[in-house]
């Protein structure tokens, strides 16, 4: 008897921007993940309005954010939220990114719209460099390796139970 594997439509979407230092680290995570994803994993960069994130998951079962953020603790702190489960900490992603609309902002529009995806995570690394022109930290890069390994091992641990 074969089993056939069900293919879980899943995409990450990293939002930041290359040109101001550890707001990259969500661009940074998604081209680490690259060519190295399940099957059916799509991966997307956003760096400009974070509004049309809400359009670009439709159809996918499970959705996943990476952004960076400033909320005072230690460099290369992440945090996971499960954001279908409630709202994101505002005290987290608050308005401090260099985009024009904020990842909690999208999120609540999009469930007071009834347009949430089943599975919405969100991981924030924390940073502390935004400077026009300035690199990723070392602490956010490692961060960034960390969530990557991490992401990894999960979907492949969730890919050899479904097949």
């Amino acid at each position: 008897m074969t089993t056939q594997a069900t293919v879980i439509r899943r995409l990450v979407i990293g939002v930041g921007n290359d040109f101001r230092g550890d707001d990259a680290a969500g661009l940074a995570l998604v081209r680490r993940l690259r060519g190295s994803l399940p099957n059916g994993t799509v991966t997307r960069e956003v760096t400009g309005d974070a509004a049309g994130i809400i359009e670009a998951w439709q159809g996918f079962d499970e959705v996943v954010i990476v952004d960076a953020c400033s909320s005072g603790e230690e460099a290369g702190a992440l945090f996971r939220f499960d954001a279908v489960g409630g709202a994101v900490p505002e005290q987290v992603l608050r308005e401090c990114s260099t985009h024009a609309v904020g990842i909690a902002n999208v999120i609540e529009l999009a469930r007071t719209l009834g347009r949430l995806p089943p599975t919405l995570t969100v991981f924030a690394i924390e940073g502390t460099v935004f400077s026009t022109g300035a690199p990723i930290s070392h602490d956010v890069s490692l961060a960034v390796d960390s969530l990557a390994a991490q992401l990894r091992q999960e979907w492949s641990r969730v890919q050899r139970k479904r097949t």
